[in-house]
């Protein structure tokens, strides 16, 4: 017996609809042919056991989860599972921030995707169709997304409260620090080897050079988020900025 599988409504920016892979479709029609407990069962499979016989694909949890309409013990187990991996996603999206940071991002995403499908039936919600098709993009986009809006929060906010003025650059570091090394990383022709270094460097290094790269430069103007931010004072960051960015120089320079 085939099952009809609802169609997904967004469209994309060409005007075409998005549609389901067709591994998707045919591991729906094996999910909607099982008994409501065997279902329930297999939602509890761990979701990085991707080779077990009973292991039900984030994109497939995801149609289930927004077309279900068993019992309670079932929709709460389907829901259950999607809740954790979102949050596996964002987690692993935000692994390159201190854990402060990446703690704030994944409860904004896991809480607002909840939301959106706990607010969804029985209406139709386009915007939670890319859970069927790109999950894990989805996901990823939106960290970067609420990561951006808790910089322009910080910036908001800092402008408000009164700073100290620090020592802005020490140990020699000054002629590393200034708005033509950070254009001249921009304009590499060695961008993806740069973006690939910026990955190794140490923590805050990293997080420094992210910001630089999100339009938050390190300056006067900012100074105050970041900090707010990295919970750093402004000699701290402006030195490991002129160690990054030392750093950097080399690698490309070495390419």
């Amino acid at each position: 017996m085939q099952h009809h599988i609802r169609p997904l409504r967004k469209k994309k920016k060409d005007g075409a609809l998005y549609t389901h892979k067709k591994a998707t479709l045919d591991e729906l029609q094996t999910l909607l042919s099982l008994r409501e407990r065997e279902l329930e069962r297999r939602c509890t499979t761990p979701h990085y056991s991707k080779e077990s016989a009973d292991f039900i694909s984030t994109h497939s949890l995801a149609y289930l989860v927004r077309t279900t309409k068993g019992s309670d013990a079932v929709r709460g187990a389907l829901f259950k599972a999607l809740a954790v991996r979102i949050t596996a996603r964002a987690r692993r999206a935000t692994s390159g921030y201190s854990q402060g940071f990446a703690e704030k991002i994944v409860d904004a995403v896991v809480t607002k995707f909840l939301d959106l499908l706990l607010a969804e039936q029985p209406n139709h919600n386009e915007d939670l169709d890319c859970l069927e098709c790109t999950f894990g993009e989805t996901i990823a986009f939106d960290c970067v997304d609420e990561y951006r809006k808790l910089i322009r929060r910080a910036k908001h906010e800092s402008k408000f409260e009164s700073s100290e003025s620090d020592e802005s650059i020490t140990d020699g570091a000054e002629k590393f620090v200034d708005d033509a090394s950070i254009l001249e990383f921009r304009r590499s022709q060695n961008y993806e080897r740069l973006k690939r270094a910026i990955e190794t460097l140490p923590d805050l290094q990293r997080e420094i050079m992210k910001l630089n790269f999100l339009g938050v430069p390190v300056d006067s103007e900012n100074d105050e988020c970041i900090r707010k931010i990295l919970k750093k004072d402004t000699k701290t960051i402006h030195k490991y900025l002129a160690l990054a960015l030392i750093a950097l120089r080399q690698e490309l320079q070495g390419a």
